[in-house]
């Protein structure tokens, strides 16, 4: 039988060596879809590592330990930088505005915790994923203070809602891959601006299919984000994370930024269960925004904690001539039907 050490020194070294696997096969999330989901618990590997090092270290195994805080330091060199602000700060920006990230969860039927959040958080725009009918007709009590909008409600985990202050704002609805899973884009009359704004929620890369799936629908946003100029923001549930290397193609391709650069790590899923925690609700920004706060709320009886951003945009010289069109959009609040097309139209 064995002795409590023995036992607590297996318990040890497979912990660091599954650590240090996923740390090896995050870079290889290329390759295959499940090698990608590895790529997405660097806290945790590098929290397991860290605490072997130590471990090893008190057990006078100086090999064991190097090797453990090797790997711990692979993975905390690409988690300490996104707690390094860039250098972004503008002494012309327009007044902060804030918007508001969640996913609600379908299933979810504790519809005032949200609403009681968002009348809290008082965000001037807002995104919703996973919203069916049942949700709309909840959310029909925030009219008064998010009367305009754009809403495509569905039965599955793909219903997607945005929720606005502002009355000078257009939306479309787009169909990502031949799933038509909708994303929503609303252009927004900021000052002499025109700012656009997306909210998008891809696949849940729970399979070979569903990965590929997603990938897709992320190739699909960031051709229209190319397609966009001036000041964009998108947010959504996007089922990835900074460290994937699906998520930097997306960056690349886009050439959007991560919001959380200098916020350092801010999990949103799973909702209670902290040793899982990853980031896959994002905020991503084109140049010429500054982002002045970001946090994550409370618990709203989802899987999700909801994502707030208070942003600004750099003041420019240039005028852009606003769409008349774009005076009011009210939120269809009782009937939602939307014009659709093609996220792959030029």
């Amino acid at each position: 039988m064995k002795s409590f050490q023995e036992t607590l020194d297996a318990f040890v070294q497979w912990g660091v060596m599954f650590a240090a696997a996923g740390t090896i096969g995050s870079w290889l999330g290329e390759v295959s879809w499940v090698l990608e989901l590895t790529s997405h618990f660097r806290m945790q590997y590098a929290g397991v590592l860290i605490l072997g090092a130590c471990f090893w270290f008190l057990r006078r195994r100086p090999r064991a330990a190097v090797i453990a805080a090797s790997f711990a330091c692979i993975n905390l060199a690409l988690i300490l930088p996104l707690y390094f602000r860039p250098d972004e700060l503008s002494a012309h920006e327009t007044p902060p505005l804030r918007l508001m990230q969640a996913n609600v969860f379908r299933h979810n039927r504790d519809y005032d915790r949200l609403k009681r959040f968002i009348r809290d958080a008082k965000p001037d725009f807002v995104f919703l994923e996973e919203v069916d009918h049942r949700w709309m007709e909840a959310l029909r009590s925030l009219k008064s203070d998010y009367p305009f909008g754009e809403a495509a409600p569905r039965e599955d985990n793909f219903g997607i809602a945005f929720l606005s202050r502002s009355p000078g704002i257009q939306t479309e609805v787009v169909s990502l891959s031949k799933e038509k899973i909708p994303a929503i884009i609303a252009y927004v009359s900021i000052g002499s601006q025109k700012l656009t704004l997306i909210g998008a929620h891809p696949r849940s890369p729970i399979n070979y299919w569903q990965a590929r799936l997603r990938n897709e629908q992320l190739d699909e946003l960031a051709q229209i984000v190319d397609r966009l100029e001036g000041p964009l923001v998108l947010a959504g549930d996007l089922n990835t994370t900074s460290w994937s290397p699906v998520f930097k193609r997306f960056l690349r391709t886009s050439r959007l930024r991560d919001s959380c650069q200098g916020f350092g790590i801010q999990p949103t899923w799973p909702a209670g269960y902290w040793p899982l925690f990853i980031e896959i609700d994002h905020c991503l920004v084109s140049p010429g925004i500054v982002i002045h706060k970001r946090f994550v709320g409370p618990a709203i009886g989802s899987d999700h904690y909801p994502l707030v951003v208070e942003f600004s945009l750099e003041a420019s010289d240039k005028t852009v001539e606003v769409d008349s069109s774009m005076e009011r959009n009210p939120l269809r609040w009782k009937e939602q039907k939307s014009v659709r097309r093609s996220a792959t139209m030029g």
